[in-house]
């Protein structure tokens, strides 16, 4: 039986190509969190009505995304030269893959707000800030808590992985609550006479808070992933 504190994945490896992967692991974990973190920036920028720094800051999320993506089938590739252990091949495998639905996430939240730019549309959006605000506020505090949980993951020893994982699955339900709230406030605000919006926009303003909770669900399937990981080093 192993000793019960949590291993890193770095002590598994010995070759020089499979520390390259595991460095370009923590480079696209990185970017997974700058392009939720650029998309809190442009969220702020929204609401402000800055619809040019919105404009550059949504070009700049899909850019750190397709760097993800590059970074992402990098590693594949060498996963499948390496004469690595296979279990710690699948594990960094489906680890880079399931990061990578956090920046798509992001992109596509990023996406949809590029179709919101109108001004009736700000303005409406406008009514419900707080709760907007509040969402992707913990929805970044999830991603941050994801992003440590793997950066300890891949290089040191830690047996407080397990108590991050558990954070993030909170936080995930938090999101959820913060979305049921955004759109109990949708609901207020629609029933009031001196509001309308264009079912269009509806839709796409719907669009825009899936995309944003479906961030903090695909964090939870990174740490589920980890957590199994770490069980597996138990064994």
């Amino acid at each position: 039986m192993r000793d019960q504190t949590m291993g890193s994945l770095l002590e598994w490896f010995k070759t020089k190509r499979e520390v390259k992967v595991i460095k370009r692991t923590k480079e696209h974990s990185k970017k997974v969190f700058e392009c939720v973190f650029e998309l809190n920036r442009a969220i702020k920028e929204y609401l402000n009505k800055d619809v040019k720094k919105v404009e550059n800051t949504i070009k700049k999320i899909n850019q750190i995304e397709n760097e993800a993506d590059e970074i992402r089938r990098e590693i594949l590739l060498d996963l499948s030269k390496g004469e690595m252990v296979p279990q710690v091949r699948e594990d960094l495998a489906h680890l880079v893959k399931r990061l990578d639905d956090v920046a798509n996430g992001a992109n596509a939240a990023g996406r949809r707000m590029a179709l919101l730019l109108r001004e009736q549309t700000m303005d409406f959006v406008k009514l419900f800030e707080d709760e907007l605000l509040l969402i992707m506020k913990d929805t970044l505090e999830g991603c941050e808590i994801l992003h440590e949980a793997v950066e300890q993951q891949l290089e040191s020893e830690s047996d407080s992985i397990l108590e991050m994982v558990s954070k993030i699955k909170k936080v995930e339900h938090v999101v959820d609550n913060d979305r049921m709230n955004i759109l109990k406030k949708i609901l207020e605000i629609e029933r009031r006479n001196d509001v309308t919006i264009p079912p269009f926009t509806a839709i796409a303003i719907s669009d825009l808070i899936e995309c944003i909770e479906s961030i903090s669900d695909a964090a939870e399937s990174v740490g589920d992933l980890i957590k199994i990981i770490n069980l597996e080093r138990q064994i």
